[in-house]
């Protein structure tokens, strides 16, 4: 890494404003979000909120998350519950950039909700509203969904003009992930979570190796509180130590500037 630094905009925190994380005290408040974010140089962050946790509203993340000219506030939401235009209409319009979907958390059973998942996804489009989808499929040991790759496949070519970012990659299956996918020029994979929790020697070459064959596609983050911008950081250091400056600044920071700024 000599020579060379990492200019980090943090793709996943979640401040909440009762200062727990998933109804433990994490003392993860907005106010510690921004602490971090200027101790440890972070040029910025999605604040991410998610739906039915940690008596999540709308009304009071936006108004905790517009604190700080540093955070981009995402909504937490369930397209079962709001499917309309004007729900999504209405988040706009409140200062929203983009909306996190959570199917566990959110308790969604994908294949008899698809039409309404589809049609949340394509009126994100219309709003150009970023949609960042998590990933993590498994839950007590087994996938809430028989086949999420085909299922994120589908519903990707369906809403083409839809960005979405796939949050932590298909965590360890992010290798098939990126094989079946990558072609979508509407997408954008995620490593927050995926890069802190995997341990094993041969995953990290694995994740380097995609890294260095992948690194326009990318973006990373710490999904604070679970890790710390400290950790974060360090183990970037690891990953990225054999890519140039102009490869590292695209993962950890240009490529999800890009995404989000960019006209559709």
């Amino acid at each position: 890494m000599e020579n060379k630094k990492i200019n980090l905009f943090d793709s996943n925190c979640h401040p909440t404003a009762n200062g727990t994380w998933l109804n433990k005290q994490k003392d993860n408040s907005i106010s510690n979000l921004i602490k971090s974010i200027r101790k440890n140089k972070i040029i910025g962050a999605f604040a991410v909120g998610l739906n039915n946790i940690d008596n999540y509203s709308h009304f009071n993340f936006i108004k905790m998350a517009k604190k700080s000219p540093l955070l981009i506030p995402i909504a937490g939401v369930n397209p079962i519950e709001e499917n309309t235009f004007e729900d999504y209409y209405n988040l706009k319009k409140m200062g929203f950039a983009g909306i996190k979907i959570h199917p566990r958390f959110s308790k969604i059973n994908l294949e008899e909700n698809k039409s309404h998942i589809i049609n949340t996804l394509q009126i994100c489009a219309d709003l150009k509203l970023k949609v960042l989808f998590c990933t993590y499929f498994e839950e007590n040991g087994r996938l809430i969904i028989e086949s999420p790759l085909m299922f994120l496949d589908e519903i990707i070519h369906k809403c083409y003009k839809t960005k979405i970012i796939l949050m932590h990659s298909g965590y360890d299956k992010f290798k098939d992930y990126f094989n079946l996918l990558s072609g979508n020029d509407n997408i954008l994979f995620d490593f927050s979570y995926t890069i802190m929790s995997i341990k094993s020697d041969s995953t990290i070459e694995d994740i380097k190796e995609v890294f260095n064959n992948y690194n326009s596609l990318i973006c990373v983050g710490s999904d604070w509180p679970e890790y710390g911008h400290e950790d974060l950081l360090f183990n970037l250091s690891n990953y990225c130590s054999h890519l140039s400056q102009k490869m590292m600044d695209k993962i950890c920071h240009s490529n999800i500037l890009n995404f989000i700024n960019e006209a559709d």
